[in-house]
């Protein structure tokens, strides 16, 4: 079962040789892909035979790297059994009491895709030496904090669709508020957040639907009146008819809360670029 890795890099002189490392001892690094925007800090000069993919560096568009992403991934699962995608200071680590090794997790599992839980290492600097890259990481760290945006789709063995968030902030945006003396607060508020709301509307259409599967679900469990209690009734009186045009009203009513966070997503981010203006890009 083969198992190709993707990352982006931009002068990543500490980081890619640790990637290179972890994922081409697990996989073999004829088996990764590094899409490079242009690195000259000469990090990119030795990536043994892991291939490389130079891509011309110019304004960085978050849309035009998720579709470049897409298509790569999709073309590779021609070719792969399955397709992991990180950052390039991002290691992949499964359950070490179940699996020691990333490969053996994937070989042993079946799956379509995985998501990851996001924990970022932390150096407890009067608890712990500096960090000595010759070694494994975590030997040398005992402690993470949990990162919520960290948490994402890493794995897969079937086509993905990436979304944009907080780093569709355009470095020159950030730059011009910095030279105008924009506070911390005034540039999340006035910059960061509204570059974001690309993600947080997908995230709510998303909701708005699995909300109204919750919903049901926990009147299935213990409520005595409600939608998902009438369809518990309805089938224990084999009321057929009764329990499909309760579950027709459900799916109006999760097509309305979608179509509804659809249209406020046109009204409030109306400058994204889209096809017939879909949130999920």
């Amino acid at each position: 079962m083969t198992t190709a890795v993707i990352t982006f890099t931009y002068n990543e002189r500490i980081n890619l040789p640790i990637w290179l490392r972890y994922y081409g001892g697990n996989f073999g690094e004829e088996n990764l892909f590094i899409a490079d925007r242009g690195s000259n800090d000469g990090s990119i000069d030795d990536v043994g035979r892991a291939n490389l993919l130079k891509i011309p560096r110019n304004e960085f568009d978050e849309h035009q790297k998720a579709d470049f992403l897409i298509n790569l991934h999709k073309a590779l699962l021609n070719y792969y059994k399955t397709v992991i995608v990180t950052d390039c200071d991002e290691l992949l680590l499964p359950d070490p009491l179940s699996y020691p090794t990333l490969r053996q997790y994937i070989d042993e599992s079946d799956f379509e895709f995985v998501n990851a839980i996001g924990l970022e290492i932390l150096h407890i600097i009067d608890q712990e030496d500096p960090l000595d890259l010759t070694r494994p990481i975590l030997s040398q760290r005992q402690f993470a904090r949990f990162q919520s945006p960290s948490c994402k789709n890493l794995i897969a063995r079937t086509p993905i669709r990436w979304l944009t968030g907080f780093h569709s902030t355009d470095r020159d945006q950030l730059d011009m508020m910095k030279a105008f003396g924009a506070t911390k607060w005034q540039t999340l508020v006035r910059l960061r957040i509204p570059s974001a709301l690309v993600l947080i509307f997908a995230g709510l259409e998303i909701a708005a639907v699995l909300a109204v599967i919750g919903a049901i679900v926990g009147e299935f469990v213990g409520a005595q009146v409600g939608l998902g209690y009438l369809i518990v009734a309805l089938n224990f009186s084999l009321d057929v008819p009764g329990v499909f045009a309760v579950l027709i009203m459900l799916s109006a009513i999760g097509l309305l809360m979608h179509g509804a966070m659809r249209f406020v997503a046109r009204r409030y981010i109306f400058w994204i670029r889209r096809n017939d203006a879909p949130v999920m890009a």
